[in-house]
């Protein structure tokens, strides 16, 4: 919605008592000599901006400068230049109301502009009253923001004026996300509150600012929620630093998302499983040669204590205790998160250890007495392989994995299948 230079003037305007600052009147006169620089080069995209700071500027603070009724000179010049003149008789009085005796520069000063200049002096000496005075009520607009807002999301807007304002007040929201230069958006009466959306194309990192003004019928602001100088800010945030919480809720039982700015340190797995293998060498009992073939390495308890590097990458110790064939096989691994989102997440997994694993097989031998042996595999081994937590809350889960070991001197390659707990801290 286009809305003119004039009304974007008049509704920037923030009442906030006190002497100015030198800091303050530095940074007016500072936007003034831009807006002087761009008219004379005509550039006046770079003007009007420049006059809208500097006035912003001179009302949010009721700077009462006598110098300063050149800029309102320069408002009205600028309106005459790149809109149809209609408000440049308001900023002309304006002027006059800071400095009596202002006149039009003569780098500026045209035939048409002297004139308006001349009716806008004349129309203010026969006034009977002030054209400034505002509505004598006293409006309050209630409006709380929230501290937080997710990224790609459009920022919703409600709030409450009070007393509800006459027919033909508006109610504006103006916003910046990157940038100094604010958009303005006209919020919609419903009911008794007044709301509307910021666009989620127009919120970017790090941060969203903005205040709202209510003004009347003839464009007087009449009430504020923040200023262009001291805007609310709400903080932006991308979703890899929101934790949905299912005891979380509004009391309309609607999930809400609370930020976890807190980083895992460690992980603890403690699991039970068993593995297939395929062994090579001569069994213990029999000595009988096993060249070929699957055998089980029944029944193992396991564990891996890891410490996290980065968000997504942990170093930590694992060991393999066999229970039924006694045995025990102990290493180091690096563990990379393929995936880590709200109740789940992928890891794999590379590592060494020292150590063995021992398969049951079956004989060729004729005695019914001993049908089955047993071969031991390793002392040394390279492991790889992956899991998948399903968490139940940021600290505790449950974890299935598949790994596998290739193991030297005494060689065989074994598939390792478990499941167990999964914490993380």
């Amino acid at each position: 919605m286009r809305i003119s230079f004039f009304i974007i003037m008049m509704v920037l305007p923030i009442f906030i008592m006190g002497k100015a600052s030198p800091k303050i009147v530095s940074s007016v006169q500072k936007y003034q000599k831009n807006a002087e620089k761009a008219i004379n080069e005509l550039d006046t995209d770079v003007a009007k901006t420049n006059v809208l700071k500097a006035i912003s500027m001179i009302e949010s603070y009721k700077l009462t400068e006598p110098e300063f009724a050149n800029i309102y000179i320069l408002a009205a010049v600028l309106n005459l230049m790149v809109e149809d003149g209609v408000e440049a008789p308001e900023f002309i009085k304006k002027a006059l109301k800071l400095n009596k005796d202002v006149q039009v520069p003569e780098n500026f000063s045209t035939d048409e502009i002297n004139e308006i200049f001349n009716k806008a002096k004349e129309d203010l000496e026969s006034e009977n009253q002030n054209t400034f005075v505002l509505d004598s009520v006293k409006y309050e607009i209630t409006f709380t923001p929230a501290e937080k807002h997710l990224i790609g999301n459009s920022y919703k807007i409600s709030l409450k004026v009070n007393p509800l304002p006459s027919t033909g007040s508006e109610v504006n929201v103006f916003y910046v996300s990157l940038g100094d230069e604010y958009e303005s958006l006209k919020l919609t009466k419903l009911n008794e509150e007044y709301v509307g959306e910021i666009p989620a194309s127009l919120i970017k990192e790090p941060e969203l600012k903005l205040y709202i003004m209510l003004i009347d019928a003839e464009l007087n602001p009449i009430a504020n929620s923040g200023s262009p100088l001291e805007p609310h800010i709400i903080k932006v945030i991308t979703k890899e630093d929101v934790v949905v919480k299912k005891d979380d809720k509004k009391d309309d039982g609607k999930k809400v998302t609370k930020t976890d700015k807190s980083k895992s340190i460690m992980s603890l797995q403690l699991e039970a499983g068993t593995g297939l293998g395929v062994p090579s060498g001569k069994t213990e009992i029999l000595k009988q040669e096993v060249s070929s073939g699957f055998a089980w390495s029944p029944l193992w308890f396991g564990g891996d204590l890891s410490f996290f590097i980065q968000e997504k990458l942990s170093i930590g110790l694992f060991a393999r205790i066999q229970t039924i064939e006694t045995d025990f096989l102990a290493g180091a691994r690096v563990k990379l998160y393929l995936a880590k989102e709200d109740g789940y997440s992928l890891s794999t997994f590379i590592g060494a250890a020292y150590g063995n694993i021992r398969y049951q097989v079956s004989t060729t031998s004729t005695s019914t007495i001993q049908d089955k042996d047993v071969l031991k595999a390793g002392f040394i081994a390279l492991n790889v392989g992956g899991s998948a937590h399903f968490m139940l809350s940021k600290n505790f889960g449950f974890i299935v994995s598949a790994n596998s070991f290739i193991l030297a001197p005494n060689f065989a390659i074994d598939f390792d299948f478990s499941s167990g707990i999964y914490l993380e801290f």
